[in-house]
């Protein structure tokens, strides 16, 4: 498993969303599937990851498959919310410093 990948899962295991910061490059790019634009560089890209954890990271999340190749990663992701089942998938660049690039 990549660096930046398992650092991602010690980030979302301990639902510690301050972590994110040093994982995450200065010109990082957050695609998300509710903004029509990608959210560029860190700050920006910080404060939407920053809320999916406050969503989406319940008692019931957990990821249920990984793809992972030499500088990207898929990572499927299953949880509950409200009642809905919900399933999704990150998928993860990052640079040779193991920083996250690209996250959608």
């Amino acid at each position: 498993m990549s660096e930046a990948v398992r650092r991602r899962h010690e980030l979302v295991d301990a639902k510690r969303p301050e972590g994110l910061s040093s994982l995450l490059a200065n010109d990082v790019e957050f695609h998300s599937p509710v903004m029509f634009a990608p959210q560029k560089g860190k700050a920006d890209s910080e404060l939407y990851l920053t809320a999916a954890f406050h969503v989406l990271f319940n008692d019931s999340f957990r990821y249920v498959r990984q793809m992972i190749g030499e500088r990207d990663a898929a990572l499927e992701f299953e949880l509950e919310l409200d009642d809905v089942h919900i399933n999704g998938v990150d998928l993860i660049t990052w640079n040779q410093e193991n920083q996250i690039t690209s996250f959608k």
